[in-house]
Parts: structure tokens; C-alpha cells; sequence
């Protein structure tokens, strides 16, 4: 039995032309009208449907609704189904509706490739993963409500499902490249899960409808947006980057030319190649202290951006063209006291032609300085006080004391 043995699912299907056909098998072969099909569920005499998949999946049987079972009977015993196997549904370019095993967790590759009339899928609480291709080119498919459970889609998952208007996505732990690619009716906001761990090489690529993306703190997770994950997705107008993403791929978000502003995270290190090229509306860019690269073209051709706030202490020397066409009124504002180090990096006024600034010096006890013998008192302003009134407010010991 092989593979059968662990991912077996029995299918019973609404399917004339099999009405009439008794058929107990286990991944066997059988003719009908003179045309072979490999049966790759187990049917019992007292169906009245049996499922078969031939080399075009199930399209010659004119499918419209199918309904999997909770459990299957091999060798006498009952076995929870678990699985939709690779290319069970294939080509079925009728099928209109689906019913799961209410156990189900793992749809595998090209399960429902080319359904392009199904409209309407529930998934299980227990769903897991979704493969490579499952519902690519499903064109009908309008809204998808993702379990908890589902952590991982694969590889074209849902390329050019064009129908497709919402997706919940917040529990996803890792997108396939190219995973909703070509969705170009997907719109509205969509929140990404605080355990992303990856976000595939153009896996929103075109989703022209979008309008904005929040990608909650992921903490000590470090995960990534690969590759033209965004590149053209044109309606994007906002972008809440959360700590624990470590980089920003090449093109992640070229031509969102409605991308207003950016401010990156803490603990993001790398902005590639031509990340926010040709984003004509972004007015505002926030550099986070922890970037230690940025690539050629970065924020190439984008012509309404007139302030950059850069918060390396170290100003790192960007790749060729990064600002090349921003706006001639551009501010580029840096740390107190590192003005001269960014322009020494090549963060100079001819790029930045409205000018460097510094921000101001922060308020407060910067350092304090402790000498021998019985240790000094500072006021709050971190300066040495001999002379302590009452009622007033002073450091000791780095404690805050109250003088009475």
C-alpha cells in the first residue's frame, strides 16, 4: 500500500455516470465506457459514488460538488482522513463546491489546480499546510478564511485566483513564492501574523488592490520579505514594519506608487536593490540604527520624498543610485553629532539638496561620572550638587532621593 497506507481520503462525490457502478478498490484500475481511471480512494459496495481520478483528474465525470469523509475502513480498521492527495481534484473545471474531512490537514500539490468554477471553500480548524498549486488559477474563489492552525502556504498556492477579494491571513507562519501572485482583486488590509517567519519571492506581486500591510511585532523571530514580494502592487498606501524582520528584499516594494511613507524596524538590517524604486508618493523615509545595508537604486525615482531621518550612529555608504531622483527639496536628518560622519559616508548635499540636519541632543542624564570616597549627588539634569535643598528632587546611588 505504501503511500496509501498513512494518506488515504474517501471521497463520495455527486457524480452521475458513476451512479450505477459498485466498485471496491484500493488504489486500483477500472474501466468504464472503454475509458481507464486509477481509483486512488477506497470505495465500499454500499456507495452509491465512488471517486476515481484519471489523467485528467476528474473533469471527464463533470464534477459539481464533492464531499470527503470524516474516516475510511482499510483492512478492517477505520482511519481519520487526513489528507487531500497531489492532484485529487485537478482540471475539475466544474466543481463548484467542497465539504472537508473535519480533521484535515494538509492539502497536497495541485490538489485543486484549474477548479476555475469553485466558489466557495471551508476549511478545518486542524488544516495545516497548504501545498504547492493547490488552488492555482481557481479564478472563482472570492474570500478564504484561514484557521489558527494553518502555518504554512506553498509555493503558487493561489496563483492568479483573480476572483479573490479577502483573505485572513494572521495566522500564517510562512508564504511560498508567489503564493497569491496575480490576485489582483485582493483589496483591504491585510495583518500578518507576530510568528512570520517568511515571506516568499513575490508572493503579492500584482495585487494591485491592496491597501495596506501590518506586520505585528514578530519579537525575537527573525523573518524576512523576500524578493519582489510587493513589486506593483500600486493601491498599497501604508506599511507598519514591527520588529524582527532582518531584511527587506530587492524590489520587496518597487512601484508602490501609493505608498505614502516608511519607517523601518529595529532589528532590520539590510534594505536590498531598488526596494522602494519608482514609489512616487512616498514623502517620508524613518532609517532605523540597526540598517547596515542599503542597495543600489533603494529609493530610486522617488520624487515626492523631502525628508529622510537616518538613525545610524555609524552611517552606512549606500549602493550607486539609492537617491537618485528624489525630491530637490530633500532633508536628510541624522544624529546629534554625526553630521560630518554622514557626509564623510557620502551622505552629502548634493543628494540631499535641502540640506543636513541634526537632531537635537536628548535631554536627561547622558553619563555620570563617580569618585572616590562617599558617592556625589546629581541633580536631574546629571550635573554634581554639593549643596542639597530640601524638598528637591537628586540622584544617589543611582537612586532618585528626595532631600527633606
Amino acid at each position: 500500500m505504501g503511500y496509501y497506507d498513512v494518506k488515504l481520503a474517501l471521497l463520495t462525490v455527486l457524480c452521475f455516470l458513476c451512479s450505477s457502478v459498485d466498485i471496491v478498490a484500493e488504489d486500483a484500475h477500472v474501466s468504464y465506457n472503454g475509458i481507464g481511471y486509477s481509483i486512488r480512494y477506497i470505495s465500499f459496495p454500499t456507495d452509491k459514488y465512488a471517486a476515481v481520478v484519471g489523467p485528467f483528474g476528474m473533469a471527464a465525470f463533470s464534477l459539481v460538488q464533492a464531499e470527503m469523509r470524516d474516516e475510511v475502513k482499510n483492512n478492517n480498521q477505520w482511519i481519520k482522513v487526513t489528507t487531500i492527495g497531489k492532484a485529487s481534484f485537478k482540471g475539475c473545471y466544474k466543481l463548484k463546491t467542497v465539504v472537508f474531512p473535519s480533521e484535515l490537514e494538509t492539502i497536497e500539490e495541485d490538489a485543486f489546480t484549474g477548479c476555475t468554477a469553485l466558489t466557495e471553500v471551508s476549511f478545518p480548524e486542524t488544516l495545516q499546510s497548504i501545498d504547492s498549486y493547490g488552488f492555482h488559477g481557481c479564478s472563482s474563489l472570492q474570500t478564504l478564511v484561514f484557521p489558527n492552525s494553518l502555518a504554512t502556504i506553498g509555493n503558487y498556492a493561489f496563483f492568479e485566483c483573480s476572483g479573490l477579494t479577502s483573505v485572513d491571513m494572521a495566522s500564517v507562519r510562512s508564504f511560498g513564492k508567489n503564493a497569491f501572485q496575480g490576485c489582483s482583486k485582493l483589496s483591504g488590509d491585510v495583518n500578518f501574523s507576530s510568528k512570520l517567519n517568511m515571506l516568499g519571492m513575490c508572493a503579492f506581486q500584482g495585487c494591485v488592490a491592496l491597501r495596506s500591510l501590518t506586520f505585528h511585532n514578530v519579537g525575537n523571530n527573525k523573518s524576512s520579505i523576500q524578493r519582489c514580494a510587493f513589486d506593483n502592487c500600486s493601491g498599497i498606501e501604508k506599511v507598519i514594519l514591527s520588529n524582527g524582520i532582518f531584511m527587506i528584499g530587492d524590489y520587496a516594494f518597487r512601484n508602490c506608487i501609493g505608498l505614502h511613507e516608511i519607517v523601518t524596524c529595529d532589528g532590520l538590517t539590510k534594505l536590498g536593490m531598488g526596494v522602494f524604486q519608482n514609489c512616487a508618493s512616498m514623502k517620508k523615509v524613518v532609517i532605523s540604527s540597526t540598517v547596515t545595508e542599503i542597495g543600489d537604486s533603494a529609493f530610486y525615482n522617488c520624487s515626492s520624498l523631502d525628508s529622510v531621518y537616518a538613525y545610524m550612529d555609524t552611517p552606512v555608504a549606500f549602493g550607486s543610485h539609492a537617491f537618485d531622483g528624489i525630491s530637490p527639496q530633500c532633508v536628510l536628518i541624522v544624529p546629534c553629532g554625526k553630521r560630518e560622519a554622514y557626509i564623510a559616508a557620502g551622505w552629502t548635499e548634493a543628494i540631499f539638496k535641502g540640506g543636513i540636519k541634526e537632531l537635537p541632543a536628548p535631554e536627561g542624564i547622558h553619563s555620570v561620572m563617580v569618585r572616590k570616597g562617599e558617592s556625589p549627588s546629581y541633580d536631574l539634569q546629571g550635573r554634581i550638587v554639593n549643596n542639597l535643598q530640601k524638598g528637591k528632587l537628586y540622584i544617589k546611588d543611582g537612586r532618585k532621593i528626595l532631600k527633606r
